[in-house]
């Protein structure tokens, strides 16, 4: 039986996106990541496919045959000592198409976590099926094992209310002016982007502590 319920996504257009891929924008972070987002889906790419090997460094003597495993380096800076992504090597969407080798794999993969980094606690997400139910950005199961610091609040979303949705929008429909500018017309300064009318000073006010890591952010 369906649930009662179907939440979407408001809907959004890049050109060269497919409709049913759009939703991948909604979990970037930054201008930096939409944008490797908007060509990565534009070409095909998934990330979990062919990783970045100088950003996504595999554990040696954690990954397997069946899972690939890295330490996001954003963890120290969101309250968690660490935040393993652990994406299986095939490419699946649900939890139900692993085999029971996988899954053995996987309880073992968590074990020589917590032996090798001495975890004594933490939280094991896996983002499965449609990506409105779990608020997943990446097409591909893999899982993201939580260790908090307990210096900070860690908070993993699972869902977004609508109003937040749309708040989110409002930030992609100004990114995809700002990507556009810099991608086709060549313009990369925001004051120029705001001197030339493709966005407002209150949009960049919106938008400018979400531009990218401070070694890559657009400068003024």
């Amino acid at each position: 039986m369906e649930p009662k319920t179907k939440p979407q996504f408001p809907d959004f257009f890049v050109d060269g996106i497919p409709q049913d891929q759009l939703f991948r924008l909604y979990g970037a972070s930054n201008l930096r990541y939409y944008m490797k987002q908007v060509h990565d889906i534009r070409q095909g790419i998934c990330p979990f496919c062919i990783i970045d090997t100088d950003l996504n460094q595999e554990i040696k003597g954690i990954t397997s045959i069946h899972w690939r495993v890295w330490n996001n380096p954003i963890a120290p800076r969101s309250g968690q000592d660490y935040q393993f992504v652990i994406p299986l090597r095939r490419h699946v969407e649900r939890i139900a198409a692993l085999t029971s080798g996988e899954m053995a794999d996987l309880r073992g993969i968590i074990s020589a976590l917590d032996e090798k980094f001495r975890i004594t606690g933490g939280a094991l997400l896996i983002r499965s099926g449609d990506p409105i139910r779990h608020s997943g950005s990446v097409p591909h199961l893999h899982a993201n094992y939580h260790v908090p610091s307990g210096l900070d609040k860690v908070e993993i979303t699972l869902a977004k209310a609508p109003e937040k949705l749309r708040q989110k929008l409002a930030i992609l429909k100004i990114w995809e002016r700002m990507r556009v500018a810099m991608e086709d017309q060549g313009v990369k300064s925001p004051a120029d982007m705001i001197s030339l009318n493709i966005i407002s000073p209150d949009e960049y006010d919106l938008v400018k502590d979400k531009l990218g890591p401070p070694e890559t952010a657009i400068k003024t």
